[in-house]
């Protein structure tokens, strides 16, 4: 009774979560049980409110991420595929606290699925490999993304989703049921298919052609050049070659009280000729209060976007922000300057952490 009532306090404090919690270890426990009720159990549970701290991201559009990471799911060893039953059941009932790390137990799960046959296991090396390396090369700088795996996914020409999850789980079968062919007998079954050598190289290949190029930096590491009141402008000159666009990494400080959209900035390019283009740094677009994580921060609504980078400040993640202008048309510039723009309180600090030229 001790041990049961855990279980029943958070299905009354929360009866989506602690149901779908429930459901799970009944699938755990007693595998061919969850067949029967749990399986129906969580499809209940897929219209059941999450509460306003765990909201899924669309119930069983979760599932989706199994077959996109691992497509040898579609070909599961039989003795395993209780495992695979489970790890569905709580991808799509588990709420997403705090994000989609959470789906990470059910994708270790259903791993333990797969098919031990190197022929038909080939297929999904391959295609771990190359996401993992994309993932990698795009979570580094100069190529750092917020969202790295979505960005190396999308780098093969579609948004990852449900039909980028059907389009891997065909292409897998394919791969999968020519490399059985091939590997039917003993001598070849060692050998990595050719099919699946192929597709690997193409996806390596993909992924590479998609990366951009490094930008030039304009500050040195770790050395911010500080906008305020007392020095309302900075300027720099360009390299002679031709400028595509101009990236920004910066954040603001004592910025809590500012209204979302407020020019902090003017970013002024002048060319050979003496000609200027100018672009806006905007307040909660372009860049944000460094401290908006900060409990006392958070609570006066500071405007700040998506953050670029995150680190720990004492008792909170502190943040700064990255802004890309891409020129109208690519041409040489003989220099860039940043303005304070006018109004502004007198505090108003803006760092400019780092700055890169892209061609």
């Amino acid at each position: 009774a001790a041990a049961v009532l855990p279980f029943l306090v958070s299905i009354v404090w929360e009866p989506g979560p602690g149901l779908g919690a429930a459901a799970c270890g009944l699938a755990l426990w007693r595998p061919r049980a969850a067949a029967a009720v749990a399986v129906p159990l969580a499809a209940a549970l897929h219209w059941i409110h999450w509460g306003t701290e765990g909201a899924t991201d669309g119930g069983f559009r979760q599932l989706f991420w199994l077959p996109l990471l691992l497509p040898g799911i579609i070909l599961p060893d039989r003795e395993r595929s209780w495992n695979l039953l489970t790890a569905a059941l709580i991808a799509a009932t588990v709420p997403l606290i705090p994000d989609r790390a959470v789906l990470a137990a059910p994708l270790g799960l259903a791993a333990l699925s797969l098919r031990r046959e190197r022929a038909v296991l080939a297929p999904q090396r391959v295609w771990t490999a190359a996401v993992l390396t994309g993932t990698a090369l795009l979570a580094s700088y100069p190529w750092m993304r917020e969202v790295p795996l979505a960005e190396a996914l999308s780098l093969l020409g579609l948004p990852p989703g449900p039909f980028l999850a059907v389009v891997v789980a065909a292409a897998f079968l394919t791969l999968a049921a020519v490399g059985a062919w091939n590997g039917r007998r003993p001598e070849t079954a060692s050998r990595l298919p050719v099919p699946e050598a192929l597709a690997g190289m193409a996806l390596f290949a993909a992924l590479w052609a998609g990366l951009p190029s490094p930008g030039t930096p304009l500050l040195p590491p770790e050395m911010p050049v500080l906008i305020d009141a007392g020095r309302p402008v900075w300027e720099v000159d360009l390299p002679r070659e031709k400028v595509e666009s101009v990236v920004v990494e910066s954040s603001l400080g004592n910025g809590a009280g500012l209204a979302p959209g407020t020019p902090v900035a003017l970013l002024r390019l002048r060319d050979l000729a003496g000609r200027t283009l100018d672009r806006t740094l905007r307040a909660g677009e372009d860049t944000g209060e460094w401290a908006a994580q900060r409990p006392d921060v958070a609570q006066a609504g500071a405007p700040a976007p998506r953050p670029w980078v995150c680190w720990v400040a004492g008792d909170f993640f502190a943040q700064r922000y990255r802004s890309r202008w891409e020129v109208p048309r690519p041409e040489r510039f003989a220099s860039l300057r940043i303005e304070r723009a006018p109004g502004l309180p007198p505090g108003l600090v803006l760092a400019i952490h780092q700055l890169e030229v892209r061609r």
